[in-house]
């Protein structure tokens, strides 16, 4: 204080003319000074005091018996007035002489420990009551009477909740035709309402708590334009109606700093509704007004700006009514060199709010990027260096172009810069979010950031006496510049980042950090072996597992089950996984009480745990409750992503596992399965994953019906094999044909009733189809696997096979790229072809089948596998055994001579057995009885 009245002193010394003349003192200087110098210049001179004195509007008297009086002397001017620790009617005394005559804001509170006795409002002066428009009397539970109001004849705003001892309202004389609103909450005594009669303009009127039939009274006073009050919604209309143009200066900053922590207090009580009631109360263009007032009106400007940040804040609609307003222009001014620094930091968080998320704004604003990035400086505060850091983070999040032009402007190297361990957290945070902003996406970004030096940086700032804050802001940064080229994995792990992103992992770290370290690990692990074997060898598996436990949160549950998933790659990770414990956790998370992200994740992280690791399906489907949770999450109940993945996870602990397939059909799977197959998905995006589901739920069946006659029975049963043959068709996905296949292999493998059933059914054509050389080689491979399959079956109807399938069976004999499976598998279907009537064998051998199987069978023996020479001859065999035409083409083809070569030594039984059975045959004009396959 000693200091601004010498400044003071100094200034008027060197202004004599400006001071000699109040006038002129106050046309040239006196809106260009702030409270704090006004009260400086008190002395300068008496006259100066007078001045200063005349001038103070807004007074709080703390002591009213003792200073009420004297301060109302003191002040003439003031406008807004409070009275505090009121103990009784004598405490107001000075009211009902004084010459207040600008008074238009009035605010009464009781001494906190409660007054001594009931107390009334004494008569105000006339002079007093003439502009009076608010008066605010909340909490005063001993008042008893409001008798002084009736000659407030300009009074629009009567607060009085919890004034329990006022048990109805007198007759409000002439201000009851000015009265918008009335506040009683609280008043639990309070029995009338008789003098609302004439209140023609009153439009809000909050009864809570008051008498529960006061309702009914209202609605007899037939008022217009009134409205009950919303309870959450007194506090808030009151601190906008004080945002307005015609409230004193002070207030409006009081009643914006009182948004602030009122909307604080709504986004952590999860009442984000009621931001949109501030809106609609009309404070987007007041606080834009607010923003432009004079620069002397610093306070005004700043506390604006923050309830700006607050209002806009992950709300589109008041981001784009803000900028409707000209909040953004208004903003930009306040970052130039003439304003206070706390504006400046205000308005820059203002821009990053107004900037989030929001395109258009994006684009407005943009024009403060290189005072942005000066800002990012040494010669700057670590608030300006913090708001500015976050400026460009919204300015450039999800906008390449700023990105690009962020960048450009030279914003990488002092970003870096500021991660030093010489600033402050709140720097640390805004740095590492505009790091990471700038990087998510945008390749060069990436490389230019790493090139600066910011890994090793964002690493040490990860250390155990950094906040919780930073660490998180430092770890997601690592997420997203991970999200790239190889090059940036490697240059992340160089830099330490695995050990210290394993160690957030511990008991010692919060949620927020664990779920930010697990989710950068997972991200940095995907498909990366070498880190993953990094990840083990600095012990997360442990610790992973360790955050499956209930003492987690579900989001950090979650993302330690999908790490775990993607580092059960290889053999020992599964073994280490499963000894740290995880299957009793990963199991406990598939229960009704989890989250369908946390069921999800659970299975994946069991469904590659036991893919190809016997000890580990033995254990998954030992542990209490495992496969019932899992056929549970095949039901209705469930998403599509669970389904999905609960079925993948049954697939894998069916596949060659007995004990696992007789569990699993006993828990109900594959009528749950044969649910899951029939159901039908009007929306594209969820057909789509229904698609993928079924895919999985399919590979359910096949791998029940492995070598598991019980479930082949089972299967069939359920009339999965009609559903199977149809997916083979051309409107299925090559993904749910080459399934589809797969599984009619098994249920046709060694199992005569299920054969006969799926050629009934149609497949063969449907199979002799899937060879054509367009199809996909994994669905020819399936196909073949299931010709294959039904190659010992009877012989089909000539309805069930159409002679025209032969073609694509016998081109694929002539193609030696193909896989030996599917040579194999044209072989075989020509075989069963070949037993269709007559006709049947005629039209397969116009179409070439003979030289082309003794092309296979014989002159390639040496390059073709035996199951392909096997299944040639056995098709020629069939071929030729109902048709002389047929054996003379066969014999004319040279297979004769060639048979006989493959009866010398050294040449596999299984092809000498066959070749033996073809020239019996060919050698015969008629095959004997007892030659014929049964």
């Amino acid at each position: 204080m000693k200091t601004r009245r010498a400044a003071a002193a100094a200034a008027a010394a060197s202004m004599q003319a400006v001071l000699l003349s109040p006038d002129l003192f106050h046309q040239h200087l006196w809106g260009r000074l702030d409270h704090d110098d006004k009260v400086a210049l008190r002395g300068v001179s008496r006259g100066m005091r007078l001045l200063v004195d005349a001038s103070v509007e807004v007074v709080e008297v703390t002591t009213p018996s003792e200073g009420l009086h004297r301060a109302l002397l003191r002040w003439p001017g003031v406008v807004h007035l409070t009275v505090l620790n009121v103990e009784r009617a004598a405490d107001l005394a000075p009211l009902s002489t004084a010459t207040l005559a600008g008074l238009t804001r009035l605010i009464v509170r009781e001494a906190p420990a409660g007054a001594h006795m009931p107390w009334d409002m004494s008569t105000f002066s006339s002079s007093l009551s003439a502009k009076l428009q608010v008066i605010d009397i909340s909490g005063c539970a001993s008042l008893c009477s409001i008798d002084a109001l009736r000659s407030c004849a300009q009074l629009r705003c009567l607060w009085m909740p919890d004034c329990v001892s006022v048990s109805e309202l007198t007759p409000l004389g002439a201000c009851s035709k000015t009265l918008k609103e009335i506040w009683m909450a609280g008043n639990g005594q309070f029995l009338s309402l008789e003098a609302l009669s004439g209140c023609t303009r009153l439009r809000k009127l909050d009864l809570r708590d008051c008498r529960p039939d006061l309702r009914d009274d209202v609605a007899g006073l037939q008022l217009t334009c009134m409205q009950l009050a919303e309870p959450a919604s007194v506090e808030i209309e009151g601190l906008v109606h004080e945002l307005q143009p015609s409230i004193h200066p002070v207030v409006q900053t009081a009643a914006a700093l009182g948004l602030v922590s009122r909307i604080e207090a709504l986004v952590t009580e999860g009442r984000n509704e009621l931001l949109d009631t501030i809106a609609a109360a009309g404070a987007i263009p007041a606080l834009v007004q607010m923003l432009r007032a004079h620069v002397s009106a610093s306070d005004m400007q700043e506390a604006a700006a923050r309830a700006l940040q607050h209002l806009t804040h992950n709300h589109a609609a008041n981001q784009a009514v803000f900028a409707a307003a000209g909040a953004i222009p208004a903003l930009l001014e306040l970052l130039g060199p003439d304003v206070s620094e706390d504006v400046q930091v205000a308005a820059a968080w203002g821009l990053s709010s107004m900037a989030f998320g929001n395109a258009d704004n994006q684009a407005a604003i943009a024009t403060a990027i290189p005072v942005m990035v000066e800002r990012l400086g040494y010669e700057s505060s670590a608030e300006v260096q913090a708001s500015a850091a976050g400026a460009l983070a919204s300015l450039v999040s999800g906008h390449s172009h700023n990105q690009t032009s962020v960048a450009a402007a030279g914003a990488v190297p002092p970003l870096v810069e500021l991660l030093g361990l010489e600033f402050s957290a709140e720097v640390h945070v805004a740095a590492a979010g505009a790091l990471r902003c700038l990087s998510t996406n945008h390749a060069q970004n990436r490389a230019d950031i790493s090139a600066a030096g910011a890994f090793p940086r964002l690493v040490r700032l990860l250390g155990p006496f950094s906040p919780a804050s930073v660490q998180v802001a430092v770890t997601w940064a690592l997420y997203d510049l991970g999200s790239g080229d190889a090059q940036s994995h490697s240059a992340i792990t160089a830099s330490g980042a695995i050990p210290a992103m394993v160690r957030l992992l511990g008991p010692a770290s919060s949620a927020g950090v664990q779920v930010a370290a697990v989710s950068a690990l997972y991200n940095l692990a995907f498909r990366h072996a070498h880190i993953q074997a990094a990840m083990s060898a600095a012990g997360a598996i442990p610790a992973l597992v360790r955050l499956l436990g209930p003492e987690s949160s579900a989001d950090v549950q979650q993302r330690a089950a999908l790490t775990l998933a993607d580092l059960a790659k290889d053999a020992q990770s599964q073994s280490d996984i499963s000894a740290a414990g995880a299957i009793p956790a990963l199991v406990q998370m598939l229960m009704p009480a989890s989250s369908e992200d946390a069921q999800s994740a659970a299975a994946h992280a069991l469904a590659n745990m036991a893919l190809n690791h016997d000890q580990n399906k033995t254990a998954i489907g030992l542990a209490a409750g495992a496969i019932p949770a899992l056929v549970q999450l095949l039901g209705p109940d469930s998403s599509t992503e669970v389904h999905d993945a609960a079925a993948i996870t049954l697939c894998m602990l069916a596949f060659y596992a007995p004990a696992n397939q007789a569990a699993i059909e006993a828990a109900g799977a594959i009528p749950s399965v044969m649910l899951l197959l029939r159901q039908d998905s009007s929306e594209a995006a969820a057909a789509g994953a229904a698609a993928t589901m079924q895919v999985s739920a399919v590979y359910v069946l096949e791998n029940l019906a492995f070598v598991c006659p019980r479930n082949q029975c089972a299967i069939a049963g359920s009339g999965a094999i009609p559903y199977l043959v149809h997916q083979l068709g051309p409107q299925a996905s090559a993904e749910m044909q080459e399934a589809a296949g797969r599984a009619l292999s098994e249920l046709a493998a060694n199992h005569a009733q299920n054969r006969s059933a799926i050629t009934t059914a149609g497949a063969l054509p449907a199979l002799l189809r899937l060879l054509a050389p367009e199809t996909q080689a994994k669905v020819q491979e399936a196909a073949a696997r299931a010709l294959r399959a039904l190659a010992g079956s009877l012989a089909p109807s000539p309805a069930a096979v159409p002679t025209a399938a032969a073609v694509p069976a016998v081109m694929q004999l002539r193609d030696p790229d193909l896989l030996a499976e599917v040579q194999a598998a044209a072989a075989w279907a020509l075989r069963i072809l070949a037993a269709s009537p007559a006709q049947g064998t005629g039209a397969i051998a116009s179409a070439g089948a003979a030289p082309a199987l003794v092309q296979v069978a014989l002159y390639q023996a040496a390059d073709m596998p035996v199951d392909v020479q096997v299944a040639a001859m056995w098709a020629m065999f069939k071929l030729s055994s109902e048709s002389a035409g047929n054996k003379a083409a066969v014999s004319a083809a040279g297979a004769i001579a060639a048979l006989v070569q493959l009866l010398e030594p050294g040449i596999s039984a299984d092809v000498q057995a066959a070749a033996t059975l073809a020239l019996r045959h060919l050698a015969n004009s008629r095959l004997s009885d007892d030659h014929k396959e049964t």
